[in-house]
């Protein structure tokens, strides 16, 4: 049985109000239960255009449930950290439960908090010993922080950054559906290929 240390970040040109070209990184770093050296490390890295900071923040910690969702039988105790108080909250602090009470009314991103975010975070909770999201603070120098980071401002500033996406993604949908289709692709993605 494995244990699982996993970074989230997300990143976006336009830090604020308006869209702008984003990026979600990941680090998943595991290692038998019984050893004490991090054994393999997987670094994930997209970007998005017309995007936001906040939707960039929950496809990374989404990408990292898919990819640990696809190993479930195999992991024993999972530490995610994020520097995103609000991707945290909507999990640790349940306020998606009381959203749910309300349809999600006037809430922001719901596309990817109901139909991905939460149902992966139950089903990995459910076949997982422990499973646990943790704050951490941003540009402190923590290394997995650090390499998250990185990897969602590289994700930010592909050039080709649509044509990793573009085979399955139709460029007439908006960005709420073209991000859905992309974390459904994703998720089949890892069941044949990990």
């Amino acid at each position: 049985m494995k244990i699982v240390e996993v970074y989230t970040d997300g990143a976006c040109s336009n830090h604020g109000a308006t869209k702008g070209q984003g990026g979600a990184g990941v680090l998943i770093k595991w290692k038998e239960a019984t050893e004490i050296e991090w054994e393999e490390e997987k670094h994930i890295s997209y970007g998005f255009s017309s995007t936001t900071s906040n939707r960039m923040e929950l496809v990374g910690m989404i990408s990292a449930l898919i990819y640990l969702y696809n190993f479930k039988e195999e992991i024993l105790e999972v530490n995610i950290y994020s520097d995103s108080k609000y991707t945290i909250n909507i999990i640790n602090k349940c306020w998606y439960l009381n959203w749910e009470t309300t349809d999600y009314y006037n809430k922001k991103n719901v596309d990817l908090i109901r139909d991905h975010y939460i149902p992966l975070y139950l089903a990995l909770k459910a076949n997982t010993e422990k499973i646990k999201i943790n704050h951490v603070r941003g540009h402190t120098g923590i290394e997995g922080n650090e390499i998250a980071d990185t990897l969602a401002n590289e994700g930010k500033n592909k050039s080709d950054i649509h044509k990793l996406v573009d085979n399955y993604l139709d460029k007439g949908k908006n960005e709420k559906t073209s991000l859905s289709l992309f974390l459904n692709y994703l998720n089949k993605e890892c069941e044949e290929n990990f």
